[in-house]
């Protein structure tokens, strides 16, 4: 009798885990740096989301941790049903960085986050056809976001048109943040569009092609 007991308690106990799929458990970790100095961010809270498909907020909290003396954080964390990571510097808003899926595949270790990021970009151009000096070619001014910059032409192949020192990120991605740049010859109705991946604490290259 207490054989076929034991065997229906068995039974029972299987039988609740049935139906759940039991999920990989998966690392993130880094160091996060105050700006390009690499300066730690020291006993900083951080906490790990994933974003809700097809949302705009991210899901339930899926881990937290705080940053040791070297401005190290890892964490430990089952994936929910939801597409990118978000690492948050608040348990319910604040700033955020966006992990991308397709950047980082299952390479999340030994990442690199700026509290501040900044980059250095420089925009120069590829030119096949030089134009006279009756030209002028005009572009966005990442210096200042508002304004535009010109050049009158003739056009010479990897001159550079300016360059920006430090560009305060907004809104980044931990891999990189898009921007748009605009640029045209003569008449605005021709603008081209070049996509910026600018990537913090490096020199990018933005090339105009003037043909």
């Amino acid at each position: 009798m207490k054989t076929i007991q034991l065997f229906m308690t068995i039974i029972i106990f299987s039988c609740l885990g049935c139906g759940k799929q039991k999920l990989d458990t998966k690392t993130l970790s880094g160091h996060l740096y105050k700006d390009c100095s690499e300066t730690p961010v020291k006993n900083q809270a951080l906490y790990l989301f994933q974003r809700v498909n097809s949302g705009t907020g991210p899901s339930g909290k899926l881990a937290e941790c705080t940053t040791d003396s070297t401005g190290y954080f890892t964490f430990d964390y089952q994936e929910s049903s939801g597409e990118n990571l978000v690492i948050k510097y608040t348990n319910t808003g604040g700033s955020a960085l966006e992990i991308r899926a397709t950047d980082y595949g299952n390479k999340l270790e030994n990442l690199k986050a700026y509290y501040y990021p900044t980059c250095k970009i420089i925009v120069r151009l590829n030119v096949t056809r030089p134009y006279t000096s009756a030209d002028t070619l005009f572009a966005n001014d990442m210096r200042n976001i508002t304004g535009t910059v010109k050049l009158a032409g003739p056009f010479i192949d990897g001159q550079i048109l300016y360059i920006v020192p430090s560009f305060g990120m907004l809104t980044p991605t931990l891999n990189y943040s898009i921007y748009k740049q605009g640029y045209w010859i003569n008449n605005p109705t021709s603008i081209q569009y070049v996509d910026l991946n600018a990537k913090p604490c490096i020199d990018n290259i933005v090339t105009f092609a003037v043909k």
